[in-house]
């Protein structure tokens, strides 16, 4: 853990309640304030597999064109402000803080009428040199956090990054999926499993895609992609 890191989250563990978005007092032990809570923009009709943002309810031309590995991705909000914020503050920013506020929402969302349960949660594994430059990883901080108040087993070892890859920002969906050919590998065999991936962002799938694609291979039998937040429609 970096020394940023952990100034971070004694700051909070000492200070208990501060919003991380409007450094006000939460008045609850979330780091987050109930108005800036309720600030955050709920994914809306979207599409039933990768959960992009649609007019209207359905299957998106992609993923009927090239149906993913998995069953379908779980997103309760749009990435914009001030979601961003926590997302950028954890992410590139080292507030571990952020993570639990994260991990948090992501698990009170799910908690809502769900009645399949995986065997797994599986952290979007980083390679080792981005973990290394980084110091965490993020989805693995998020997952913590749902783990515990899920009560689902964390699995961090299920697979691996096999290659480092160029950083996605601003990379088309052909680009992307290119960048992420054959980049995953179970580490053990996933046979008959359920298994749900944890990851912050969902942008275009195609990690999504890439990761349930190596899981599937690995003999997993359904596979969900947990996140916090879609991006709007590319333009």
């Amino acid at each position: 853990m970096s020394p940023n890191g952990l100034a971070d989250r004694l700051k909070h563990w000492v200070f208990p309640g501060i919003c991380l978005i409007c450094g006000l007092d939460s008045h609850r032990p979330l780091c987050l304030c109930q108005g800036c809570e309720l600030s955050l923009i709920a994914l809306g009709e979207h599409c039933q597999r990768c959960a992009e943002p649609m007019p209207t309810a359905g299957i998106c031309g992609h993923c009927q064109k090239s149906p993913p590995a998995f069953k379908h991705v779980i997103a309760p909000f749009i990435y914009a402000e001030p979601l961003d914020q926590l997302i950028t503050g954890l992410k590139h920013g080292r507030n571990l803080a952020a993570g639990q506020v994260l991990g948090a929402l992501l698990a009170q969302h799910l908690s809502a009428g769900r009645t399949a349960r995986p065997d797994y949660l599986v952290p979007m594994p980083l390679h080792w040199r981005r973990r290394f430059s980084r110091g965490f990883n993020q989805a693995q901080e998020i997952a913590r956090v749902v783990s515990s108040e899920l009560n689902i087993p964390l699995n961090h070892r299920l697979i691996k990054r096999t290659r480092h890859t160029p950083m996605q920002q601003g990379m088309s969906r052909e680009a992307r999926r290119r960048n992420l050919k054959a980049v995953f590998k179970a580490k053990t065999t996933a046979q008959g499993l359920h298994i749900a991936v944890i990851d912050d962002v969902v942008t275009t799938a195609s990690t999504a895609r890439s990761v349930a694609k190596a899981l599937k291979s690995a003999g997993a039998e359904t596979i969900e992609i947990w996140c916090l937040a879609r991006t709007q429609l590319e333009k």
